[in-house]
């Protein structure tokens, strides 16, 4: 279950990386990122030190951020997330 749960987690993670790198190809300013994945969220937005690998590449991610004026990351019920997390589910099958 553990091996489950972390892949869960590099997967919602990888999203919300390329969800970031999609706002920064627009030049958006002001963004959220939504995840339903509440360990992944919390990781992000706390400032506490991570020394795993999950938290170094957390904050390369974080790194990523400069140049917006505001980016929010914020947990949703699943129930809202339908779509991106279909859109995981298959990116996790279908990775090269």
């Amino acid at each position: 279950m553990t091996n489950k749960v972390s892949s869960i987690e590099w997967v919602e993670m990888h999203a919300m990386e390329e969800s970031i790198n999609y706002a920064r190809s627009k030049n958006w300013k002001c963004v959220t990122v939504e995840s339903d994945c509440a360990s992944i969220v919390n990781r992000f937005n706390s400032r506490k030190e991570d020394l795993t690998l999950m938290g170094h590449h957390l904050n390369e991610i974080r790194k990523l951020t400069v140049g917006f004026n505001v980016l929010t990351v914020k947990w949703v019920p699943r129930c809202c997330n339908k779509v991106a997390d279909a859109l995981c589910k298959w990116a996790n099958l279908n990775k090269s």
